[in-house]
């Protein structure tokens, strides 16, 4: 006979946790803290490319992917109220700087004024464009902020994450010469 409780009737429903499952929710604690505030993980795309765009930069011009044809690009999705993604763009803007990735963040649904108050306080060494209007984030698929795609020089792409990551942590550059550099060599070797 199956017995069924209400869920708000349920200890666990009003805030009190029932003391033969506190170890249940230690272990599960345990286990999400175990595995880092950075749990995302860099993986390859299962959808189509978002469609070529070109948006307005934060203090003037315009870009688009196609300005970075022929290099390595992070296509950044985020936005100023999202705390992951403050915190991820120190992690973004050491790689950019590095050299070999670049960087064009994407700011969703935002006015400018407001982003570039935020960049005074938090400034990147990368460009910052505007999709004010979310068109591009709802082009490209994106239904989660941050979340980051990888193209190789070539505009195909070759990464995604959604959710925060340590990009310039040494896991993650060699996961990113997986997916470009490798495909970097091999476009080298072959005869022209």
């Amino acid at each position: 006979m199956m017995r069924a409780v209400a869920f708000d009737a349920a200890p666990e429903a009003r805030g009190v946790l029932h003391p033969s499952r506190l170890a249940e929710a230690f272990a599960a604690l345990f286990v999400l803290l175990a595995a880092g505030a950075n749990a995302a993980e860099l993986r390859e795309p299962t959808g189509p490319a978002g469609p070529a765009f070109t948006l307005s930069a934060v203090g003037g011009g315009s870009l688009g992917p196609g300005d970075f044809a022929g290099r390595p690009l992070v296509i950044h999705f985020f936005a100023t109220w999202c705390a992951p993604c403050v915190e991820e763009l120190g992690a973004l803007d050491r790689m950019a700087a590095a050299g070999r990735i670049a960087v064009l963040a994407i700011d969703v649904g935002e006015v400018e004024a407001r982003v570039a108050r935020f960049l005074e306080a938090h400034p990147v060494g990368f460009p910052v464009v505007l999709d004010p209007d979310r068109k591009v984030t709802r082009g490209w698929g994106v239904v989660a902020l941050p979340s980051s795609f990888v193209l190789d020089g070539e505009q195909r792409i070759v990464g995604f994450v959604e959710g925060d990551l340590g990009w310039d942590a040494p896991a993650v550059a060699a996961r990113l010469d997986e997916l470009i550099g490798n495909r970097e060599e091999k476009a080298d070797d072959q005869p022209t």
